[in-house]
């Protein structure tokens, strides 16, 4: 999202009137008049005085996440550091480089939004080509040549979760269908997944919101305050921009709330464990961004590359006692950053409550607003150039040498950058930024060792009298989220275990369901078809945690069973198969969002209460 949701101080009928050039000039100067006066009254805030803290993070663990503009930047330091982040969850967002040719110094901004948004129809749709395409994938190849992004085979081992709301007018579903098609250039068909099938508005979905119309729920922040969450119904946009989304359940008292955090950080780490209010004993913690934001090797006000002084960590009680943990980057959206809506979305996103249990340190940067050069009234990370100047040639901001991507990134190495006995009087450490190069060793050496322990010979897989002889614990696999043509599933990690086989079949009819689940003894040999379990796994099996199924058909039911193997070849299986179902195609929908008006409309650019089912 870029120029979106100006305040009310427009009425709809002047923003209906307006166009062209006249409705743009009059959106950037509310925004300007609007940061101004946000910039007076936050003039006397206190500057946070912290260093990150030096945490035991293995880089290699780590993922990104993001909304709309978060999502874009999301994407943008998944590719150029794709040697140490294994898993990118973009909702709402755009392929690699965009913005193309036009993205240098932000100078053709109206452009990038009608090509990477396609919602507001003051900026007349323009498709992303296959030549627009061709241009971020040869972008991408140069400079992993050049060394300004890693090289793209890290593309290759990174999972990739992207979500589209089909109630979102704001980024079109044109859009995210071109992020997928940029990833497929480079990434196996069963590491992306991609979700298109709730009506959501252009929001974060999250699990951590209260009901709509319920009174805001509160948690304790890290100096004691309480801190409303924001949330709005699903297919709304504008607020906070954090919505719930919740569908029947099995029961008329059951609801299913969707969850974007746990989705995608099961799909990159396997299944995880998701915290109550009462298990939550991490701390939010306030540091200064102004360290880490530096030009040729000193330091600069954030606020000149539009980054906030301040940014958030979220760190687990076992993290801050000093077990080893991985790192999460949360970017947000346009408009979501702390000034704009205090800590909403640092709290309320839904990653810390999946952060808690299992060593998950979740780092929050803050873009900032501003109306000077750069050009970003909205708070919107840099996806289109506005911070490439001078000599910086088109697409700078994307590659590790971008203002905004080395910032964040030299936060992440300071967290990872565990302190020793005798250190605490020295400065602490502010890296100059790099490839991650030793990381990047250090994963080839990892995989090179994953690689042959799978070489071990196995015998054929006997399933049922396997699971009978072994009689183990089964991994308690379970199914993170589904797709119209798509199941993805996780399981923990099972003690001796060396890999993983996944087996499918397939439920035709009721009566298949009905007769799998009854508890009969004669009922495999009487009463249910007989079904032969498909591998889809390689004989050897997997090392990872998770497993996406693709090419299904939707709405329709599967049983999966999960054998973890043993360096001997045997497997343990589960008893009872795991029963999914594949989530029906989402209804034809076109929906537009008019960024001056904050609200959606029609094609005509008309107000519209108007939402797809």
């Amino acid at each position: 999202m870029f120029f979106s949701h100006s305040h009310a101080s427009f009425s709809s009928t002047r923003a209906a009137e307006a166009s062209g050039w006249g409705a743009r000039r009059v959106l950037l100067l509310c925004g300007g008049a609007v940061l101004l006066l946000a910039l007076a009254l936050n003039f006397g805030r206190a500057r946070a005085a912290d260093f990150l803290p030096r945490l035991n993070i293995d880089l290699r663990e780590t993922t990104v996440s993001g909304i709309s503009s978060g999502a874009f930047m999301a994407v943008q330091l998944g590719v150029a550091h794709s040697a140490s982040v294994k898993g990118v969850a973009a909702t709402a967002g755009g392929p690699y480089f965009c913005a193309g040719e036009e993205s240098w110094s932000g100078a053709a901004v109206e452009k990038v939004i009608a090509r990477c948004m396609q919602g507001d129809p003051l900026f007349p749709s323009a498709p992303i080509s296959e030549a627009d395409q061709a241009l971020m994938r040869n972008s991408s190849a140069r400079w992993a040549a050049e060394g300004v992004i890693d090289p793209l085979e890290g593309l290759a081992r990174q999972k990739i979760w992207i979500f589209h709301g089909y109630n979102d007018g704001v980024v079109k579903r044109q859009v995210t269908d071109a992020l997928r098609d940029y990833y497929r250039a480079f990434v196996p068909e069963e590491r992306l997944f991609y979700k298109t099938d709730l009506p959501a508005g252009h929001a974060q979905i999250s699990a951590a919101c209260p009901n709509p119309g319920a009174k805001p729920a509160a948690k304790k922040g890290a100096e004691g305050e309480k801190e409303p969450l924001s949330c709005q119904p699903c297919a709304v946009t504008g607020g906070a921009f954090i919505n719930r989304c919740a569908f029947a359940g099995k029961t008329p008292r059951e609801s299913v709330v969707y969850d974007t955090a746990g989705s995608s950080l099961q799909f990159f780490y396997g299944a995880l464990k998701r915290a109550d209010i009462k298990q939550m004993k991490g701390r939010v913690e306030t540091f200064q961004q102004g360290y880490y934001t530096l030009r040729d090797g000193d330091e600069i006000d954030p606020h000149s590359i539009s980054m906030a002084e301040e940014g958030y960590l979220y760190i687990p009680e076992a993290c801050d006692k000093g077990e080893t943990c991985r790192l999460h980057i949360a970017f947000h959206g346009c408009q979501q950053n702390a000034d704009k809506i205090d800590m909403a979305f640092v709290r309320g996103a839904g990653y810390n409550e999946w952060a808690e249990l299992n060593r998950i340190v979740v780092l929050y940067p803050q873009a900032s607003a501003s109306v000077m050069a750069p050009l970003n009234p909205n708070a919107c990370w840099d996806w289109w150039g506005y911070n490439d100047t001078g000599d910086q040639r088109a697409g700078h901001y994307a590659t590790q040498q971008g203002m905004q991507i080395s910032a964040v990134w030299r936060m992440a190495q300071a967290l990872a950058a565990l302190k020793t006995a005798g250190d605490d009087d020295v400065e602490d450490f502010v890296p100059e930024g790099g490839a991650g190069a030793d990381t990047a060793e250090a994963d080839a050496a990892d995989d090179a060792e994953n690689a042959a322990a799978t070489q071990t010979p196995v015998t054929p897989p006997q399933l049922a009298k396997a699971a009978k002889k072994i009689r183990v614990q089964p991994p308690a696999a379970k199914g993170v989220d589904s797709s119209s043509s798509q199941i993805a599933l996780a399981w923990p990690k099972v003690e001796g275990a060396v890999s993983y086989r996944v087996y499918r079949w397939q439920l035709e009819t009721p009566k298949d369901l009905e007769a799998e689940q009854t508890k009969e003894k004669d009922r495999a040999a009487k009463k249910a078809p007989k079904f032969e379990l498909a591998p889809l796994t390689p004989e050897e099996g997997i090392t990872e945690l998770s497993f996406l199924d693709k090419g299904l058909a939707a709405g329709e039911t599967y049983q999966y069973k999960i054998a973890a193997v043993d360096e001997e070849g045997k497997e343990f299986l589960p008893a009872k198969p795991l029963i999914l179902k594949t989530a029906v195609e989402p209804p034809v929908c076109d929906p537009y969002f008019s960024l001056l008006q904050g609200r959606a409309v029609g094609a005509d650019n008309e107000p519209t209460e108007a939402l797809c089912p």
